[in-house]
């Protein structure tokens, strides 16, 4: 990785907006090739807009997850893959929308304008219980199982956590599986309650 392109993404994920436009205009010819390939002749100019802002999110979490310390995949290869399999994704539920059956136009009039209500107290009731959860699962965990647990939930394999903790990758596979184990009577336990 050049010098220049491991500062532009390191200034990106500091929320350097003009770092992610360079690294944006650099590879949205990738992107576009990808839009382009997915592209069907009965796709509206809004559905070709919401794949493109989808690829835009997919590409910026590429840049939030790449291992900068490894030398095997280099970046524009791990965007594509990112941006590729989320837009996939997005066909997929776009296809799986558009088989849902439709309201007529006369009774989608009268939700038009509505905005979706939001509880704000059950808001904070969830949020409040992925905190307790959250804290939970901290102190179940060792040290080594919480780094391991964070690295994991971040979208890395185990062979790049095993490089990044200096482990063996079979520790790593233990470890999760007890991440798991613990995760699982953990959340059986908090049922029961």
């Amino acid at each position: 990785m050049t010098e220049e392109l491991k500062q532009l993404l390191l200034q990106a994920r500091a929320n350097d907006q003009s770092a992610f436009a360079a690294l944006l205009s650099r590879y949205s010819p990738m992107i576009e090739s990808l839009l382009h390939r997915i592209r069907s002749t009965q796709m509206s100019e809004e559905d070709i807009k919401d794949l493109r802002q989808e690829a835009y999110v997919c590409f910026y979490r590429a840049l939030t997850r790449y291992d900068m310390e490894q030398s095997e995949v280099d970046f524009g290869l791990y965007a594509k893959i990112c941006v590729d399999r989320g837009l996939i994704s997005a066909m997929r539920a776009m296809k799986h929308l558009s088989a849902a059956p439709t309201l007529p136009l006369d009774e989608l009039e009268e939700f038009e304008d509505t905005e979706p209500y939001v509880d704000p107290s059950a808001q904070l009731v969830e949020e409040e219980g992925f905190r307790h959860l959250y804290a939970q699962v901290c102190r179940l965990l060792s040290p080594y199982e919480n780094e391991v647990w964070r690295l994991y939930m971040a979208g890395h394999s185990a062979a790049t956590i095993a490089r990044r903790t200096g482990r063996e990758e079979k520790s790593i596979h233990n470890a999760i599986y007890r991440i798991r184990q613990k995760l699982r009577n953990a959340l059986s336990g908090q049922a029961e309650d």
